[in-house]
């Protein structure tokens, strides 16, 4: 599979204790930044490599109907656009909480060789087996072989364990941060606006990594305005070669990169003192948070107002989504996000009391509440830093917590396998909103497992759509398919994913930003400043930007309606979000730029009723009549949460046209109540509905009877009784000469007890035939007199 990378670069500006510095881009990738000239937004012109402005949505969506605010009317957050409009988001039924598994064994069946044909020809090979563990979660081992050929055996191993779900090659991921050109100046003051951000595409001619595991890239993210114009594509530097070291058993070293610095030139250089405090000289551009939009640049005073984080009035995105006005309504307190990246600065000041305990997958000894790379750093800021301390930036839910889950190394580094691992333990400690600022080209079935089970457990799986969203003519190293050209970019692909496009400060589409049918929603994403290791900030570029802010507003959501399911969440934000391009979903924006203001708002589209599953299991498929069955009745969200409220249990006999119906309370899904079979019986179960689960019907269950009987014998004669008899031809049974011969026939039509004289000595027994709602019976052997 080829390799997963970090959706971000390191760009523009960081915090040192001399204040804030503007340095050169760093292109994680290690190949130099470069981008196409600048597009008109304006007259409605895209891209080349992008999809005309009057395309509708992929396959299996529906396009929303024009908004009537398509006017430039301003939306919640102060900006001119159209107002959200319901969209149609890319769904399918979460999977239930055992339906993880592929549908399909994987790897299991057919030569070995083609398991091992992404394999690399020479050193270690990787395999990971899926299966799973006593409590039916996924469970991801590693077998490291020494080369290809000790993997076969490492295969046919695998393919033998009891339970074996799928075995594949485990794929490297990999992100360095090395020094890159610099973006050309913001000029939003062209003619044509110059709507689009400035973001450079990598120029990634990386090294394939020893282990033939392949490498990739952090993206395309170097720009250093907001609303700049795209700078031309660099022609003279030349590409680094990523580094390709695998996840150290021993831990990292200090991150690389962050001390390099190089002072901008030209007006409106900020100088920030060692405080954090914003004592920018000039009226020139702000570099890093460019706010030429008139909207967000009316009122970044205004807003940054609110709060006394030193660097507010940086952060032009809190501006474009209303933090102030949204922490009136909510500020993610009882929501943990979990961070799957490479580890966060627990000890940053601006992130005191939001960090967990996590894990670190890499080590194997850690919390997580490290960062030697600062890519999971920044992403924890942009979720939770916390606000009105004085100090730095604030998260847009900063009162939310962070759980790290360390999956990449140092140098940005680590395995698929580590990342699906991560998911699964972010799902079973408490997350309910997973981020994954991570993507690549290739699709995993052990990823998608991990996400099919995060999804079961109505966790919110928020993912970046990827950072190669430009033409490969537009890139001066090009990799078709890992830096350039649009592939499809997974994890932010699987169905259930929420997949965000990254957004300028204009409301236009950041260049590098990936699209397709797989994007659900759009965030901003240019030159936002966060936090970094060691008590620092710095402003990163890339969708690995824009998916937090998405995260952040799913725990928002979260957080003011509870009991909303995650399918509810991600439909919230999509019905209010901001529509851009193409009216309508599009491929570019989903549904829209997020509004959390407007997903918060009482006035909004109230919350949809979260589709419920409905489920009836008896205790037995066959009684004698009269006996009773215990019934339970289970109700789940479509992501496998329980549901609380009243269902119906309802039965009818076979011969009968009504149901009658009782009252079952559940509770946290499931209820029980006693059924009594008098007979063949249809029943089934209807959950009622609440405010927030739909009502939803279970599948007919049938149970069948026998009917009950009683026998003796005595002298001469055989007695026995039916009991709610059908007017049926009771056969009387002698044994003899090794078979049942029948010597007498009764109709029974009453309860009482029927005698059959004048019997020669032996052994009885009595057969009663079936009716349509009975089945038939034979009673057990008697003796004769």
């Amino acid at each position: 599979m080829p390799a997963t990378r970090l959706l971000s670069a390191l760009t523009a500006v960081a915090v040192t204790a001399a204040g804030i510095t503007a340095y050169a881009s760093v292109s994680p990738d290690g190949g130099p930044a470069t981008a196409p000239a600048a597009a008109s937004q304006s007259s409605g012109n895209r891209p080349a490599a992008a999809p005309a402005t009057g395309s509708t949505a992929g396959a299996g969506t529906a396009a929303r109907p024009a908004s009537a605010g398509s006017t430039g009317r301003p939306d919640a957050s102060g900006t001119a656009g159209r107002t959200a409009a319901p969209a149609a988001r890319r769904t399918s039924p979460a999977p239930a909480v055992e339906d993880w598994k592929p549908r399909e064994p994987v790897g299991l069946t057919g030569p070995v060789s083609e398991v091992l044909a992404e394999a690399p020809e020479r050193g270690p090979v990787r395999i990971v087996a899926l299966t799973a563990d006593s409590s039916g979660r996924p469970r991801v081992t590693v077998t490291v072989a020494e080369d290809r050929q000790e993997a076969v055996g490492a295969v046919e191993d695998a393919r033998a364990v009891p339970g074996a779900l799928a075995v594949v090659v485990d794929s490297k991921v990999t992100a360095s941060r090395t020094p890159a050109p610099a973006a050309g100046p913001d000029s939003a003051g062209t003619a044509d606006g110059a709507a689009e951000a400035a973001e450079s595409a990598t120029g990634a001619g990386a090294a394939p990594a020893p282990d033939g595991g392949g490498t990739t890239t952090a993206g395309p993210d170097s720009a250093d305005g907001a609303t700049g114009a795209e700078t031309s594509p660099s022609s003279s530097a030349a590409p680094s070669a990523a580094p390709s070291a695998a996840p150290s058993s021993e831990g990292d070293g200090p991150a690389p990169g962050h001390a390099t610095t190089d002072t901008a030139t030209g007006t409106g250089t900020d100088t920030t003192a060692g405080t954090g405090t914003d004592t920018t000289a000039g009226t020139g551009t702000d570099t890093t948070a460019g706010t030429s939009d008139g909207a967000s640049a009316s009122t970044a005073s205004a807003s940054a107002a609110g709060v006394n984080d030193a660097l507010r009035s940086r952060q032009w995105a809190l501006n474009l989504l209303s933090g102030e006005a949204v922490w009136a309504s909510a500020t993610g307190t009882g929501q943990t996000v979990a961070v799957v990246d490479s580890g966060v600065d627990g000890s940053h000041p601006d992130l005191a009391d939001a960090v967990l305990p996590g894990t670190d997958l890499v080590s194997r000894t850690g919390d997580g509440r490290t960062d030697p790379n600062g890519h999971g750093t920044h992403v924890a800021g942009i979720i939770a830093a916390r606000a009105d301390n004085g100090v730095g930036v604030a998260g847009l839910a900063p009162g939310a917590k962070i759980l790290p889950v360390r999956v990449l190394d140092k140098n940005g580094s680590g395995w698929t396998s580590a990342i699906a691992n991560g998911i699964v333990y972010a799902a079973s400690h408490g997350a309910t909103v997973i981020n994954l600022s991570l993507g690549g080209p290739g699709a995993d079935p052990v990823l998608k497992s991990a996400i099919d089970y995060a999804l079961a457990r109505n966790v919110v799986v928020v993912a970046a759509a990827g950072n190669s969203g430009q033409a490969c003519s537009q890139v001066s190293y090009p990799a078709p398919g890992e830096n350039c050209g649009n592939p499809v970019s997974y994890p932010a692909a699987y169905p259930g994913v929420v997949a965000v496009a990254a957004t300028t400060s204009t409301d236009a589409r950041a260049a590098f930003s990936q699209y397709g049918s797989y994007v659900d929603l759009a965030a901003p994403g240019v030159s936002v400043v966060s936090t970094v290791p060691s008590g620092q900030y710095a402003s990163m570029s890339g969708t690995s930007m824009a998916s937090p802010y998405a995260a952040a507003a799913a725990a928002l959501v979260r957080a003011e309606f509870p009991e909303a399911g995650a399918s509810q969440v991600a439909t919230r934000l999509a019905d209010t979000a901001l529509d851009l391009g193409a009216a309508g979903r599009d491929d570019l924006y989903g549904a829209g730029r997020i509004r959390p203001l407007a997903a918060l708002s009482a006035d909004s589209t109230p919350l949809p009723a979260e589709a419920t599953v409905t489920g009836l299991a008896l205790s037995a498929g066959t009684v004698t009549a009269g006996q009773s069955v215990r019934a339970t009745v289970t109700v789940r969200t479509a992501h496998g949460a329980g549901v609380s409220g009243t269902a119906r249990l309802c039965s009818r006999r076979l011969t009968v046209s009504s149901y009658r119906c009782a009252a079952v309370a559940v509770h946290n899904g499931t209820g029980t109540a006693s059924l009594r079979v008098d007979a063949g019986t249809y029943a089934y179960a209807q959950f009622t509905g609440t405010s927030t689960a739909a009502a939803s019907t279970s599948r007919t269950v049938r149970v069948s009877a026998r009917p009950r009987t009683a026998v003796s014998g005595g002298t001469k004669k055989v007695v026995f009784r039916v009991y709610q008899p059908q007017r049926q031809q009771v056969a009387v049974q002698r044994y003899l000469r090794g078979a049942w011969r029948t010597v007498k026939k009764v109709t029974v039509y009453r309860t009482s007890a029927y005698t059959t004289s004048g019997l020669a000595r032996g052994t009885y027994r009595i057969v009663v035939p079936g009716t349509r709602d009975l089945l038939s019976a034979t009673s057990g052997k008697i003796g004769v007199r």
